[in-house]
């Protein structure tokens, strides 16, 4: 009888490389979109001058499906951070920041 819980330790292997192969494709995938860091801060200051800094933000109706993939990508920067670890691995307390703040971002000009 298999006891549930108990990972053999080829399978926490492939885990390991498929995770490296995961953070590969990310890396990939950001180049791939080669998003704009100061338009997409540019727009987002734009937006919030012109309607509020409020949730949920509606920014992003008229853009097209890549300028979408860039702002997702540019604010999925700002706001995570990759950790390769296991499922219940404690996270380290450098991983913890504090939230990016639009605001402090002033001098862009707006689009």
């Amino acid at each position: 009888m298999k006891r549930k819980g108990i990972v053999a330790r080829s399978q926490i292997e492939t885990t390991d490389s498929s995770l490296t192969g995961l953070s590969a494709q990310c890396s990939a995938f950001v180049r791939r979109y080669d998003v704009n860091e100061d338009q997409c801060t540019s727009l987002l200051l734009s937006y919030t001058n012109a309607h509020s800094h409020s949730y949920p933000m509606l920014i992003g109706e008229h853009f097209d499906e890549d300028m979408k993939n860039q702002m997702a990508l540019f604010l999925a920067q700002k706001y995570m951070v990759d950790f390769n670890s296991s499922h219940c691995t404690p996270l380290s307390p450098s991983l913890f920041r504090l939230p990016w703040d639009l605001a402090s971002d002033l001098d862009y000009v707006k689009v």
